[in-house]
Order: structure tokens, then C-alpha cells, then sequence
């Protein structure tokens, strides 16, 4: 308040005018203008600032309402309505537009108005300094939206209900909401019960406990897929130390973390490679001192059975034929000892899936107890592969999927083309694969009988085609998805 308030007095009755003037002349801080009209009272308003005005309700020219202003940016000064007669429609009327005080005319009254005054500016003073404090607020508010805005990082504050107060642009964009939204809204409610359970209001606790909290976890973020967030709690502390709310960072880390699962994926392979390179070098060597042996042994078998008179006994030629069967499935052990080697040398060709799935199932699927049901994309391409290699990864995956349902079961085989990859899927509902168990490393099986590398050399093949080759637990049983490049190997 300046030293001195300057209060326009707007009174057409001359004697109630005298009277409050009488009031004010032995109260220096005020300085009294008197106009007795609107027309007059509007020159007043315009010609230099005034703290207060004091008006009849009823004027020669309008009604002293009409000298309330609304506030557009700046504080108009307040307005003290009087009136000859109390009516309490005419209270309700003047204060609901906008007016500081009402009073009623009487000799009392007058007399009083240097204190009607000074309340009513002091009560004015209260509310220019709450509406310059809540502009101030308001400001703040912008600037701090005008840098969060700014951040791609999802930035909150909660209070200590643990209830959203504020969120940045980021937040909207996330969830799809708008701001509004959000506000007053308890966490639980926005991420999920389920997170906020059993992750998120244990740090909630710990941040409110005065402590700085960061973690990182996978939540529902807006949508059915998880997002890997990390998330950084700071407690927002009064003067005197309690917390009063905490300041929420979330970094969306999901293609990070992706990408390292990934990195750990292809170091793992890469790994398994190495290994599955030291396996073919000792298997190069084996496979050359056991073949020649091998050979020799099978043609002398056929020797001594062409050498049997009709005569001879049913069982030798019998033993006879075990010889040839265990030599011949020696030998087709060499021959993947072979390709883990030599690696896998293909004779690119069209080929197309659809039918080379069909001829396996008609020649090596003859189980009655498993039902092999087709869902093959009847536009497929051909593909630029070789389709004796690929007839060597299928039956091999046809083989173990049947293999694992002993009691019957189902096998779904699939293709279809999937931008420029064709993607060929075999589903069984066999018991599964252990979660630990690394099926592509070799002579790792789950079989007593396996030698554990059907899988390894069917990997091989397969990255040898410029595809992948990946399994996971389906509804009931195992998925294997192997991809291949419509247009073969890139050179």
C-alpha cells in the first residue's frame, strides 16, 4: 500500500458526501475524491490510479455496479457498494459482481467509513498478493513445462498420496492422453495394479522416506507391450525436511536393452560357432580314418552274404544285414561330421517349400498316432536355396518333432512370406524343450540315442542361406521358425 490511498468517493445525495468527507479529514493516509455521477466517476478512473472506490448503488445515471471491473491482467481498484436500504438480493447481486463490500447508509456508518476503508484494502491487498502469487506459480508452471516439454524423458510429480500433480509432453505422447488427464490420478492406477504391487511401491515407500530411488523394470506404458524403463524417484523436501511429493524420470531403455539382449545372442552363436568349428576340425579328421575302415567293412559284408549258398543259415544272413544297416547309419554320421567340417556347400536352385514339405511328410512321416496338419500360403515364391540341404533341415526338425510325441500328438507345418524372408514354422505338442538346454551346441540332445548334431548342422545350413534358425515354447509344446531370404544368400 503507498503512503497515501488515493479512494474516490462517487455520491449524488451532497449531505451523505459532506458526511463521509468529515469522516476522512482526520485520517491523513487518505486522500478523497469526490465525483457525484458515473460520467464523473469514469473521467476519475481514467485521469490517474485509484486504491479503492466507494459508490451509491443508485446513481442519477446508472447503478454503481457498473464502476466494477474485471481484472484483465492488471487489478482494477476494488469497489465498497452502498445502499439507503438493506435488500439482500441487492447484497447477493453486488458482491457476486465482484464488489469488496457491501454496506448499508446510516449516520454509524459514515462516521465508520475511514475502517470500512482501510479493511477493504487491506482484504484487497490479500487478494492482489494471492493472485500475484498464483501467477507467479502459473509462470513457473510454463517454464517448467517449457523445458520439460523439451526432454524426451518422461518427467512427473506426485504428491504424497502418491497422486500425479504434473507431467510433461512426453508423458502424453506415451499413454495418448493429455495432461489433464493424469492429474490426480494415483500411480497404481495410471501403470497397473500388478506393477505397482510388486515393483513399484516398494521405491514409492523408500522415496518418500526422504531416500533417492533409481531402478529399472518393464511396464505397461499405455499399451499391452512392456516397455524397459529406468526410473529415477527424487523426494521433494520442505525447509524443514519432511517430503512434501517426488520428482519421477523415466528413460524409455527398451531399444538399449534390446540391443543387448541381442549383442549376448550373437555373442552366444558366435561362441557356439567356435566351438562347433574345434568339433568339425576333430571330426574332418575322424571322418578321414574311419571311412576307409567303414568302406572296407561293407564291401567285405557283401562279400561273405553273395558267398551264402541257399543253404546257409536264415540268422547269418540276417547278422549279416544288421552289419550293413549300422554301417550305413555310420556313415551317414561321417557324412554330418562332413558338413560340420567342411561347412555347408549349396547348389542353388528355385525351390519351392510348399511342395518339398509335402514329399517329406508323404515319404518319412508315417506315423498314424501324429496328425500333421499344413498351413502353407498357397502364393509362396520359390526361393533361390538348395533343396537338398533344406530337405536335410526339415526332415531332421519333421523327425525330432515326432520323435518327441511318442504317445501321438499333433505337428502344424506353415509358411508364409513375410516381406522378403519366407518363414517356414513346425509346431508340436511334445513335452518341450528345457529352458536351459542349448539344442544348436553340439551333441547336446535330448534324446538317450541322439548324436547331437542334427540341430548344429541344420543351423549351419540355414546361416549358410543368409536365414536364422530359432525356437520357443508354443501353447502346448515347441515352435521352430527357421527364415530364409526369398532371394537366396547375398555373395
Amino acid at each position: 500500500m503507498s503512503p497515501t490511498s488515493r479512494i474516490l468517493l462517487v455520491e449524488d445525495e451532497q449531505a451523505h458526501a459532506e458526511l463521509i468527507r468529515r469522516a476522512f479529514e482526520s485520517r491523513p493516509q487518505f486522500e478523497l475524491k469526490h465525483a457525484s455521477c458515473l460520467r464523473e466517476a469514469e473521467a476519475e478512473l481514467r485521469s490517474e490510479p485509484l486504491h479503492l472506490v466507494i459508490c451509491d448503488y443508485r446513481l442519477p445515471d446508472g447503478t454503481g455496479t457498473q464502476l466494477i471491473r474485471t481484472k484483465n491482467g492488471t487489478h482494477p481498484p476494488p469497489v465498497v457498494v452502498m445502499t439507503s436500504q438493506g435488500s439482500e438480493a441487492v447484497a447477493v447481486e453486488v458482491l457476486k459482481r465482484g464488489a469488496i463490500d457491501y454496506v448499508v447508509k446510516s449516520p454509524e456508518t459514515f462516521a465508520d467509513m475511514p475502517h470500512v476503508a482501510d479493511r477493504a484494502l487491506r482484504q484487497w491487498g490479500h487478494i492482489v498478493e494471492r493472485d500475484e502469487a498464483q501467477e507467479q506459480l502459473r509462470e513457473r508452471e510454463r517454464q517448467l513445462r517449457l523445458v520439460t516439454d523439451a526432454v524426451p524423458a518422461l518427467i512427473a510429480y506426485l504428491d504424497r498420496r502418491r497422486r500425479f500433480q504434473f507431467v510433461n509432453a512426453a508423458f502424453e505422447r506415451t499413454f495418448g492422453r493429455p495432461r489433464e488427464w493424469f492429474v490426480g490420478r494415483p500411480m497404481r492406477s495410471v501403470l497397473g495394479a500388478e506393477i505397482y504391487d510388486d515393483v513399484l511401491e516398494a521405491h514409492c515407500d523408500a522415496v518418500l522416506a526422504s531416500q533417492d530411488v533409481a531402478f529399472e523394470a518393464w511396464l505397461p506404458m499405455g499399451s499391452p507391450e512392456k516397455r524397459f524403463m529406468r526410473q529415477e524417484f527424487v523426494p521433494h523436501r520442505a525447509d524443514d525436511g519432511g517430503v512434501l511429493g517426488f520428482y519421477a524420470l523415466l528413460t524409455d531403455l527398451t531399444e538399449v536393452k534390446r540391443a543387448e539382449e541381442e549383442r549376448l545372442k550373437l555373442q552366444k552363436a558366435a561362441a557356439a560357432q567356435e566351438r562347433l568349428a574345434a568339433v568339425g576340425t576333430t571330426a574332418a579328421m575322424f571322418a578321414h580314418e574311419v571311412a576307409n575302415p567303414l568302406h572296407t567293412m561293407y564291401l567285405h559284408a557283401q562279400l561273405v552274404e553273395s558267398t551264402l549258398s541257399e543253404g546257409d543259415a536264415v540268422q547269418c544272413r540276417a547278422d549279416l544285414g544288421v552289419i550293413k544297416d549300422e554301417i550305413a547309419r555310420l556313415n551317414a554320421l561321417l557324412l554330418e561330421f562332413r558338413t560340420l567340417s567342411r561347412g555347408a556347400v549349396l547348389q542353388l536352385e528355385p525351390v519351392e517349400l510348399g511342395p518339398l514339405l509335402d514329399a517329406l511328410v508323404t515319404l518319412h512321416l508315417q506315423e498314424p498316432r501324429v496328425q500333421v496338419i499344413r498351413e502353407i500360403q498357397a502364393d509362396a515364391p520359390p526361393i533361390r536355396a538348395s533343396a537338398d540341404k533344406l530337405k536335410q533341415v526339415f526332415l531332421n526338425l519333421c523327425k525330432n518333432a515326432v520323435e518327441a510325441m511318442p504317445d501321438g500328438g499333433r505337428l502344424t507345418l506353415r509358411v508364409r512370406v513375410d516381406d522378403d524372408m519366407l518363414v517356414v514354422e513346425l509346431e508340436d505338442t511334445g513335452p518341450g524343450i528345457p529352458p536351459d538346454l542349448d539344442v544348436f551346441e553340439a551333441f547336446k540332445s535330448t534324446k538317450a540315442a541322439g548324436t547331437g548334431l542334427g540341430l548344429p548342422v541344420a543351423r549351419q545350413i540355414v546361416i549358410a542361406h543368409g536365414g536364422t534358425i530359432e525356437h520357443e515354447p508354443a501353447a502346448a509344446g515347441t515352435l521352430f521358425r527357421v527364415r530364409l531370404p526369398i532371394a537366396g544368400p547375398t555373395e
